[in-house]
């Protein structure tokens, strides 16, 4: 616009075209269906989703022990008295609609959530019952054993350095993340497409997988990215490892703007690594 040093140039100083993409939209949706969704499912194989698989890290178990010669207490089934030290499972928290990076400047946003559970000892009674065992009293349990923020309740994920890999794309995804996307709405050996790859973390999360993937990216300089990505997935994680400690640290994309092309069409010296 100006020449740097003018005046006219020096009057718009700290002035951009676009705000740190810090919130990105993921939409899931499907076409229409003719029939159910489980009709859908039977003939084309996709249409469901994979809640077990895709389930948010909880406690591996909570407390369920009790004596059961001393404290009269039965399973919460009334299969019988409980064992000591007995535990019950916990497969995770169901999924949500909500994903984050896991930072601390969200964690600070939500609340603290310390446990929707009182601890149960196990002498409690409970209401009276029409038949001749009387009172049973409840099975022993422990609170929920986490504390802190309640962002703890949603998946979170954040692009580092091995999702990186020197790309100056603006906005790489996390491959945990679309790892996580991919188990939701593809079974073993599915087909995923991704029709503005970028750097390709959709491909790598479908080898990971183990789905089929199909690629489509317009921009050599992100085309050069996948090819470097998905030849250091093939290589093995030790390669992949040692080529990041190699790689310089690379100054991210505009994401509008003129100037995007021009950075588009350089070739930087860390492609000599892979060339």
């Amino acid at each position: 616009m100006y020449s740097t040093g003018t005046p006219e140039a020096a009057e718009w100083e700290g002035w951009g075209t676009a705000l740190k993409p810090a919130w990105e939209p993921i939409c899931l949706a499907r076409k229409p269906m003719i029939s159910t969704v489980a009709a859908n499912t039977l003939a084309h194989g996709t249409g469901g989703l994979n809640v077990d698989a895709c389930r948010i890290d909880a406690e591996k178990a909570t407390g369920w022990g009790g004596k059961a010669s001393g404290g009269g207490t039965w399973t919460d089934e009334n299969s019988g008295l409980c064992k000591d030290g007995a535990a019950r499972p916990v497969q995770g928290r169901y999924p949500a609609n909500i994903i984050t990076d896991g930072s601390a400047e969200v964690e600070a946003a939500f609340p603290d959530a310390n446990g929707a559970q009182g601890r149960v000892s196990g002498q409690e009674a409970s209401a009276s019952t029409k038949n001749t065992h009387g009172e049973y009293k409840r099975a022993a349990s422990e609170p929920r054993g986490d504390a802190g923020s309640a962002v703890r309740f949603f998946y979170s994920a954040k692009a580092d350095g091995d999702d990186r890999l020197g790309s100056k794309h603006p906005t790489v995804k996390p491959v945990d993340l679309m790892r996580w996307l991919v188990r939701l709405v593809c079974r073993k050996g599915g087909t995923v497409l991704d029709p503005f790859a970028g750097t390709g973390t959709a491909g790598e999360a479908a080898f990971w997988e183990g789905c089929n993937a199909i690629l489509i990216e317009r921009e050599e300089e992100y085309q050069r990215d996948i090819a470097k990505r998905m030849s250091l997935v093939l290589a093995g994680p030790e390669t992949k490892k040692r080529a990041r400690t190699e790689i310089e640290p690379a100054e991210g994309l505009p994401l509008f703007g003129e100037d995007t092309v021009a950075h588009v069409s350089k070739i930087n010296a860390r492609e000599k690594l892979f060339a």
